[in-house]
């Protein structure tokens, strides 16, 4: 790598704060995406918690009108306890193409 490219590199990556290497996480058109995952199980406890307020304002309801639609009486559904788990889901790789449109529909 060129000298003054070096520099730039080198102070971008400090001034980012990212402490990883962007040579190492790069595999032909696949880009491993570790900052991502980083970022992902950081944010989990938070998307967690708002996905299972989320899920439960929906899914209780639904039960509730079910029960009650069928006629069954005297029985009460809802969650004890719903969560996503303590581990994010990771990403292994993005990759990047060419977009054409018979790719993505029928039209």
């Amino acid at each position: 790598m060129e000298p003054s490219l070096k520099l730039r590199y080198d102070e971008l990556i400090s001034n980012v704060g990212f402490a990883f290497n962007l040579r190492h996480y790069i595999m032909g058109s696949r880009e491993k995406v570790e900052w991502l995952n980083a970022i992902l199980q950081s944010m989990w406890p938070h998307i967690d918690a708002t996905a299972s307020d989320i899920i439960e304002g929906l899914v209780e309801p639904l039960l509730k009108e079910s029960l009650k639609a069928s006629g069954v009486r005297g029985i009460t559904l809802g969650f004890q306890e719903f969560n996503l788990g303590t581990t994010a889901p990771r990403v292994e790789y993005i990759q990047a193409g060419a977009y054409t449109r018979s790719r993505f529909s029928s039209t």
